[in-house]
């Protein structure tokens, strides 16, 4: 039980608490110290959003937890300086840089398979995002193909950069 209530300030109940109930210590929690509630991991102001992933789209099973990744979309736009009304183009374009992975695939916490190596079978990556920046991510999910590059985790620096098409690409 909490015997010292500067012990339970700042912190969440997990779960139903009723009136008059004894205060556990082990119901309370901090933002970002559950391994078992995903929502705790959420910052106040932030929002998790999952999108789907293959082994290409997800850099072969090699995201993980609190890794940062960009997000990329390939997506048909109509291009501004075609004559025709029909004409589309496939550009490639960053959506959002240097997004915290909060989950790879359905578990918060990292887990190892049988011979202890990092388990790696995922199909799903759950990223950290403002409310903006998740709207764009599921449009671009919506719209087109995610792809999500690993940062390096040195790496705080914003590449920032400019879409790309099919008639920027040299051929070699």
């Amino acid at each position: 039980a909490v015997k010292n209530s500067a012990d339970a300030v700042g912190k969440i109940c997990d779960g139903t608490t009723l009136a008059g109930e004894v205060l556990l210590s082990g119901k309370l929690k901090s933002i970002g110290e559950s391994n078992d509630n995903l929502a705790y991991l959420v910052e106040n102001g932030m929002r998790a959003v999952s999108v789907a992933v293959d082994s290409v789209s997800g850099v072969s099973g090699y995201i993980h937890n609190n890794d940062h990744v960009d997000v990329l979309v390939t997506i048909d736009v109509r291009d501004p300086q075609a004559q025709s009304q029909g004409s589309n183009k496939v550009i490639t374009t960053v959506v959002a840089e240097d997004i915290q992975v909060l989950a790879a695939g359905a578990t918060i916490a990292d887990t190892l398979t049988e011979d202890g190596a990092q388990s790696s079978s995922y199909n799903t990556v759950t990223l950290l995002a403002d409310p903006e920046t998740a709207r764009q991510i599921v449009f671009a999910a919506q719209e087109g193909r995610i792809t999500l590059i690993l940062r390096s985790v040195t790496d705080q620096g914003k590449p920032g950069g400019s879409s790309i098409d099919r008639y920027d690409v040299e051929v070699w």
